[in-house]
């Protein structure tokens, strides 16, 4: 009966990191097509910092360890809502 539950353990873990990268590289693609399509509105300092953050995240996800990815992905997450909340698709 442990080892089902060490099994289910592991497999919510990989779903989790699973679901962490996914949303990490839909982030990461979100950001970099707003700061494509209105270069203007985002000032320099502003847009060093989105893409600062988005290599960040792209290292995290090639580390793929659960908690540095989803450190990246709030970081990178809040400065979107932040700085690109006028181009950001909606989720509905």
């Amino acid at each position: 009966m442990s080892d089902k539950g060490a099994s289910r353990s592991a497999f919510s873990r990989w779903r989790q990191l699973r679901r962490a990268k996914r949303e990490t590289k839909q982030l990461i693609r979100e950001a970099e097509r707003v700061l494509r399509k209105f270069p203007q509105r985002s000032g320099e300092k502003v847009s060093g910092e989105l893409r600062e953050a988005t290599v960040g995240a792209r290292a995290a996800l090639a580390a793929g360890k659960y908690g540095p990815l989803h450190e990246a992905f709030e970081r990178l997450e809040r400065l979107a809502d932040q700085h690109l909340a006028f181009g950001r698709k909606s989720a509905a």
